[in-house]
């Protein structure tokens, strides 16, 4: 009966030293997993089309727009409680579907609205999208940045 006993201990001893490794295995697994979304995540960012955007909010009196340039998306001058939209053209020139996602960081994000954020364009297709801004009529006066950027994932 003692011989059992002893036998029993040795093979839970044995048991747990497993369940330890495997519990290792799956912590090692998942951590690999987090490790590449980040790097994914990293990667995206560092290759995304960025973007800067511009709005100065002025004076009702004193209103005169500048015409954006096409590197970035420069509402120019706007007083508060009005809105300007701007357009730009998304192509894939490739035969493969890429989803896109837009998204929009700064001063600006919460005054901007895109009316598409998250899409697939196929291969040899073209879209265009809006992004307008309405200033609140509480808004100071002064320049306003942000950044938009375009994801681009395969």
């Amino acid at each position: 009966m003692a011989k059992k006993r002893e036998i029993a201990k040795v093979n839970y001893k044995k048991m747990v030293k497993e369940k330890g490794r495997v519990l290792s295995l799956k912590k090692m697994i998942l951590l690999i997993v987090i490790i590449a979304i980040i790097l994914t995540v990293i990667i995206e960012f560092a290759f995304a089309t960025k973007y800067k955007t511009m709005i100065e909010v002025i004076s009702e009196n004193n209103t005169i727009l500048i015409s954006p340039i096409k590197s970035a998306l420069d509402f120019g001058g706007l007083p508060a409680g009005s809105g300007e939209s701007r357009h730009i053209t998304l192509e894939n020139k490739g035969s493969r579907p890429t989803m896109i996602a837009i998204l929009v960081f700064g001063d600006v994000g919460n005054w901007m609205r895109i009316d598409k954020n998250y899409f697939t364009l196929n291969g040899g297709e073209n879209a265009t999208v809006t992004f307008r801004l309405f200033i609140p009529p509480t808004a100071s006066l002064g320049k306003y940045n942000g950044d938009i950027y375009i994801l681009r994932l395969p």
